[in-house]
């Protein structure tokens, strides 16, 4: 009588997976405010094309990161916002030149991603492509305005390519 039931329940957990059950693949949710916000709009609009529960679902899960993502981009406007700007640094002499002796500082650390919050507005009033170099933690790092995925203006870090171990700077 025990396998009649399991296959029983098994039999209606297919039924109900087919009908509109929660989804058994997962979706990689971004990662950035823009295309989060796209993300969720897509599933919004194929919820509403389509409303099973795994469509529903999937929006719900889409919205609920395109917030948090938006909310956790807002914390780092503020976080940059409340942090003093550092003094104005002499450049040294012998840093290589820009763009051919440094790399993306990929990930950028807390305090590079903070500076490069409070540059935004500095950069941009000089145009796209415009560069400023500071020390940041003990490392020279160059951010340079740019262009950033969904048109929008942001800063890109660039630290002194590494040959070897480590570099001087």
């Amino acid at each position: 009588m025990t396998g009649v039931v399991g296959m029983f329940l098994l039999w209606m957990l297919s039924k109900w997976q087919k009908n509109g059950g929660p989804a058994t693949t997962t979706q990689t949710l971004a990662t950035t405010p823009t295309a989060a916000a796209a993300q969720a709009n897509a599933a919004a609009q194929q919820a509403a094309a389509n409303p099973t529960a795994a469509n529903v679902q999937t929006a719900a899960t889409a919205a609920q990161n395109a917030a948090a993502v938006q909310t956790a981009a807002a914390k780092k406007a503020k976080t940059a916002t409340a942090q003093p700007s550092p003094w104005p640094q002499a450049k040294p002499t012998g840093l290589p030149p820009f763009p051919s002796g440094w790399e993306a500082d990929t990930p950028p650390p807390a305090a590079v991603v903070t500076r490069a919050w409070q540059l935004l507005p500095v950069l941009w009033k000089k145009g796209k492509g415009s560069t400023a170099v500071e020390t940041v933690k003990g490392r020279w790092i160059t951010f340079q305005a740019q262009v950033h995925a969904g048109n929008k203006k942001g800063v890109t870090a660039y630290r002194v390519k590494q040959h070897g171990a480590s570099a001087s700077w």
